[in-house]
Formats: structure tokens, C-alpha cells, sequence
């Protein structure tokens, strides 16, 4: 019987462990690791691969999470559910797409000068508010007319708008440059592959929603879900804005534990302090240290 290369052995096999809810870390680096050569060698590959899949299946799974396919799929349905027409509603759906185009050109430079995984938990909550404002809309009373119809379509777009300065954009490129670059093929396949699988059972399970639950139910059942992937994301995906190949390996060769621990210890209480409390002396200690020659010794702080 023909035996796998150990490279696609150890990626199918990771793939398997963490679709079980397998998910380790690798040994903490220390400054032993030799300059010039990655830490995530044969022994620690399969490692590497674990945090690989969790993040980029985080931010797969939060592309259907946040609602958007079912927006997209079901909006002329919400909006006849409204008390507009089927035309109007057509057209509304018409206006929904056209907002995700015209805020996804921007996203072309934001993606590169301000991060993949910064823009997630920036706009997540946005999109969770306007899909409250929107399940609250459903409470006003039907004789208020058409300017209740206008609300509701502000808010929709609104929702669109912040999905595409953020998630949409940013999902598909994370989704790949977190694999080593001899596996990005196989690993892309995976990440697209949650998309996929997420948006069927999503966009299926809707219509059943609306019908147990009503519009008000269904985007508060969705408001959840994006406060739940909000949270993943923060605890779950580091950042990958220009970094090397050689860095990305160290950063996904740290302990997912070790990252969820600065993200809780250092990450939160400096945006706390910093954006809540207006110090504007606070300071952010990062968690990676890559002064020096490159690839680089990766300090671990946290």
C-alpha cells in the first residue's frame, strides 16, 4: 500500500484532530531555537496545523455567522415580511448589493494598512447593533408607513456596509496565509469548505427561524451569533499583517493558550484603558518580538 509524503500525512491528520475538537499547542519558543531556522520543523508541523485550522476555521465559520448570506439570500423576503411590496423589496435587495460593492473597494488598501484581524473585532459589533436595531424594528407599529420601511432599510445597509469594510474581504485572504506555504493549497480547501458547509445549513435553517420565531427572532438569534464571533476572534486569531513566511510560522508555533492569555491579561485591559478610559499614555506590550535579523527569535511575553 503506497504511503502519504509526511507533509500531506501530518495536514490530513490535523485536519482530522481538529475537526474532532483536537486543538494543542507547541512547545513555548525560547531563544535555543537556531537563527535562520523555523521552529515549526517536522515534530512541530502537525502543531503548527492545529492553530492553522482553528483560526482560519473561526473566521470561515464567522462569515456565515455574522448573517450576511442569510441577509442576501432571504432580504426581499424580510422586506415583504415588512409590509412592503414584492417590487420595492426587489429593489431594496438591488440597493443591498450595491452598498457591499461601493464599501468593498476601500477594504482593497484597510486590509493591508490596518490588518486582517484588526478589522474583525472592529466591525463585528457594529454588526451586531444594526442587526438589533433592525429585530427592534419589527416592534414598531404598521401604521407608522413608509418611513419605518426606510429605517429598516438604513439599517440593513448599514449592516452590509460594516460586513464589507471587514469580514467579507478580510475572510479569504486570512484564510490561506495562515498555512505553511507548502500546505496553503490543502488548507484553503478546508477553510472554504466551512464557509460552504456554513452557509448550507445557515441559509437552510432560516426559513424554519422565521417561521418559529419570526423576523424579531431570527436577527436576534443572528445579533447572538455575532457577539459569539466577536468573541472567537478575539481569542482564537492572531494577526498577519506583513509578516514573512518565517514569521507566521513563530506566531502560529505559540500556544493557543499562551495567546488566549495575553489577549485576556494584556490585549483587554490596554483597549480598556486606552479607548475607554482615554489614557492616552497606555501602552500595548507585544506579545511577539521580531527585532533583529530575520527569521526572527520569537520572545513569548505573555
Amino acid at each position: 500500500m503506497p504511503r502519504l509524503p509526511v507533509g500531506e500525512a501530518s495536514s490530513l491528520l490535523s485536519f482530522s484532530t481538529i475537526a474532532l475538537g483536537v486543538v494543542r499547542g507547541p512547545k513555548i519558543l525560547t531563544p535555543k531555537t537556531p537563527p535562520g531556522k523555523s521552529p515549526c520543523g517536522s515534530s512541530s508541523t502537525l502543531i503548527n496545523f492545529n492553530w492553522a485550522n482553528l483560526a482560519s476555521g473561526v473566521v470561515m465559520i464567522a462569515q456565515q455567522m455574522c448573517g450576511i448570506n442569510i441577509v442576501a439570500f432571504h432580504s426581499s423576503t424580510v422586506f415583504v415580511e415588512a409590509g412592503t411590496s414584492e417590487k420595492n423589496a426587489l429593489w431594496v435587495s438591488y440597493g443591498f448589493g450595491l452598498v457591499q460593492l461601493l464599501e468593498a473597494l476601500p477594504a482593497l488598501r484597510t486590509i493591508d494598512n490596518f490588518g486582517r484581524r484588526s478589522l474583525l473585532p472592529a466591525t463585528f459589533p457594529h454588526m451586531a447593533w444594526t442587526l438589533l436595531a433592525t429585530r427592534l424594528y419589527f416592534y414598531i407599529p404598521e401604521d407608522q408607513g413608509t418611513v419605518c420601511l426606510g429605517l429598516l432599510a438604513m439599517f440593513i445597509f448599514l449592516f452590509a456596509a460594516f460586513h464589507s469594510a471587514g469580514e467579507g474581504p478580510a475572510c479569504y485572504p486570512y484564510g490561506v496565509e495562515v498555512y505553511l506555504f507548502s500546505h496553503r493549497g490543502l488548507g484553503m480547501a478546508w477553510a472554504v469548505w466551512i464557509n460552504a458547509f456554513g452557509a448550507s445549513i445557515l441559509s437552510l435553517t432560516f426559513p424554519y427561524i422565521l417561521v418559529a420565531f419570526a423576523p424579531t427572532g431570527g436577527f436576534g438569534f443572528y445579533y447572538g451569533l455575532n457577539i459569539l464571533a466577536f468573541i472567537f476572534i478575539f481569542l482564537w486569531v492572531p494577526e498577519t499583517k506583513l509578516l514573512t513566511l518565517e514569521e507566521l510560522d513563530y506566531v502560529f508555533a505559540v500556544p493557543t493558550t499562551k495567546f488566549i492569555k495575553y489577549q485576556l491579561n494584556v490585549s483587554l485591559p490596554y483597549f480598556v484603558k486606552r479607548y475607554v478610559l482615554w489614557q492616552r499614555n497606555a501602552k500595548l506590550r507585544p506579545l511577539y518580538d521580531f527585532s533583529g535579523s530575520r527569521p526572527p527569535v520569537a520572545q513569548v511575553q505573555a
